[in-house]
C-alpha cells in the first residue's frame, strides 16, 4: 500500500462527560484538510461505570466503547466512509486520536480496543487503519524525540506473595522479565524484580536518575473510584 492519509478525531470536554469530538481529514492528493462534519464538535458520552466494570473483558470493551463513541451516527458514518475511501484507494488509514492537555480524563478509556462496529475487528488490530495517540502540549518549549541508542529503559515487576487472598492471580516475574527484555532489547535497561525492590521508595529513587521507558507490571484496583497499584512494602514475603 501508499503512503497513509490521516483522519484525526480531537477529544477535548470538561470532566470528560460528555466531550467533545471534532474530525479533520487529510487527504493525500488534496493541499487543504477538511472538516467532514463542519467546524462545531460532536457531542459524546462515556458510561465510566460501565467501561469499568469490563475491564477484564477486553472483547466486551471494545465494544461498548464502540458503541458510546459511535453513538453519533454522522461521526460514526464519517469515519467508516473515509476507511473505505482509502480501502479503494489502497491507501492505509492513519487514525489519530489527540486528547486535549486539559482533558487527562480522556487518557483513561483503553481506545486501544475501540472498533468501528460491535463485529469488527479493533482498530489497533486492523491492517488497514494505523492507529495513534497525539498528545498536546501546552507549552511553547519545542519537543524532540531522542535517537533510540541513547534512550534508557527501567522495568518494574511487583510479583508480589500472597495477592491470592485479594483474588489475584500471581505475577510470573521470569516470564514478565523476559518478554520485557525481548522487546526492550537493544536499549540499556535496569530490572526491579526481585521481593522488595518494587517499592514505593525504590521506584522512585530509580526515576529520580532519569528514564525515557517505564515499564510496569503490577496489580491494581479502583478504590472510590481511584486507581491504585499493589506494589511492595520493602519486605520479602509480603504486600
Amino acid at each position: 500500500m501508499s503512503e497513509a492519509a490521516d483522519l484525526e478525531l480531537d477529544l477535548r470536554g470538561k470532566n470528560a462527560t460528555p466531550y467533545a469530538v471534532g474530525l479533520v481529514v487529510s487527504q493525500l492528493d488534496s493541499e487543504v484538510d477538511v472538516p467532514p462534519l463542519g467546524s462545531r464538535p460532536l457531542a459524546v458520552s462515556l458510561n465510566k461505570v460501565e467501561l469499568r466494570s469490563l475491564s477484564l473483558d477486553l472483547i466486551g470493551y471494545g465494544r461498548v466503547l464502540c458503541r458510546m463513541h459511535f453513538s453519533n451516527q454522522p461521526l460514526a458514518t464519517t469515519v467508516g466512509e473515509a476507511r473505505a475511501t482509502t480501502q479503494s484507494q489502497e491507501r492505509l488509514l492513519r487514525q489519530r486520536l489527540a486528547v486535549a492537555p486539559d482533558t487527562p480524563e480522556l487518557h483513561a478509556p483503553r481506545w486501544k480496543t475501540l472498533r468501528l462496529s460491535n463485529d469488527g475487528f479493533p482498530l489497533a488490530l486492523s491492517e488497514q487503519v494505523l492507529l495513534t495517540g497525539v498528545l498536546a502540549s501546552a507549552d511553547w518549549r519545542p519537543l524532540t524525540l531522542c535517537v533510540k541508542s541513547k534512550l534508557h529503559a527501567i522495568i518494574i515487576i511487583a510479583a508480589l506473595r500472597g495477592v491470592e487472598r485479594f483474588n489475584l492471580a500471581p505475577i510470573d516475574a521470569i516470564a514478565e522479565q523476559e518478554r520485557a527484555h525481548a522487546s526492550l532489547a537493544i536499549l540499556p535497561m535496569e530490572t526491579l524484580a526481585n521481593p522488595g525492590r518494587a517499592s514505593v521508595p525504590s521506584i522512585a529513587a530509580r526515576l529520580c536518575e532519569g528514564y525515557d521507558i517505564v515499564h510496569l507490571v503490577a496489580h491494581d484496583i479502583f478504590v472510590d473510584g481511584e486507581p491504585s497499584l499493589y506494589l511492595d512494602n520493602r519486605q520479602k514475603d509480603s504486600l
